[in-house]
């Protein structure tokens, strides 16, 4: 936890680490992470689901400081897939 600290905190860009501690909250392999979309995420319920072809969703909790990055990160950048 303390060597993800030291990395993040030197990320200036939204988006950036919005997804790093998207990614690291929520145990993301990277071809989870691609295929992410905005619909995935259920900010009011702070839980994200993780749609993996050919087997059942996993849904994952997410932390408040995860869920306010994305708020941010979605009311900035407006994307529809990350």
């Amino acid at each position: 936890a303390e060597e993800f600290k030291r990395i993040v905190e030197h990320v200036s860009n939204t988006k950036h680490k919005a997804l790093l501690y998207l990614t690291y909250a929520a145990g993301l392999r990277l071809n989870e992470l691609v295929n992410l979309l905005v619909k995935d995420l259920h900010l009011k319920k702070g839980i994200l689901e993780i749609n993996r072809p050919g087997k059942e969703p996993r849904f994952v909790q997410l932390d408040n400081t995860v869920v306010q990055l994305m708020d941010h990160y979605i009311k900035e950048y407006k994307p529809i897939e990350f």
